[in-house]
């Protein structure tokens, strides 16, 4: 548990300061936990992670109904998600998928929730999902996919796509001329 919560604050820390280096000093680590409750959100979501496997695995249901009342995430404590979990303003975020890969980007109140049965969606690594969108159903979201602010993600979206809009759709990319 310690060693992918330690990659989540690096992440953390890349993202907010722009520089990829990687090695935190405790006191860094311990900085950022107090002063950003995204970071403390994350670490107890981690923890309840950590209690599904253990003996006493009714700690994780509480840990997550704290998770809920304290930081207002709601994310069930056996969802596999990889490490560099980034969860810009954790308040209103719900979390049903299936798996996350490491370097996810969440903003404030998306839903990755189900839809039709019993399965939620599959996120791929370095995803990045905007403020407000929702992701709902059986669907893959392949690696390094943006979804925009307010999207309604409905169905698959391919590795390296970016998808706005309800329903989603890509962006189709035009070259910009220049007024000179």
């Amino acid at each position: 548990m310690r060693a992918i919560f330690r990659e989540d604050v690096e992440y953390w820390a890349s993202v907010n300061s722009g520089s990829q280096k990687s090695g935190l000093s405790r006191r860094m680590v311990l900085s950022l936990f107090m002063k950003n409750m995204s970071v403390r959100a994350v670490f107890w979501f981690r923890l309840s992670h950590f209690f599904v496997s253990t003996p006493v695995p009714f700690v994780a249901g509480y840990l997550r109904r704290m998770l809920i009342r304290r930081f207002g995430l709601d994310i069930p404590p056996d969802i596999e998600i990889g490490g560099g979990l980034y969860i810009a303003h954790p308040v209103g975020v719900t979390v049903l998928a299936e798996r996350i890969g490491k370097r996810c980007t969440i903003v404030g109140n998306v839903t990755l929730g189900k839809r039709i049965g019993d399965q939620g969606p599959i996120i791929g690594d370095d995803v990045y999902i905007g403020a407000g969108a929702r992701v709902l159903g059986p669907i893959l979201v392949g690696d390094m996919a943006k979804i925009g602010a307010n999207a309604v993600v409905i169905e698959d979206v391919p590795k390296d796509v970016t998808v706005v809009g309800v329903p989603a759709a890509p962006v189709r990319r035009t070259p910009r001329k220049l007024k000179m």
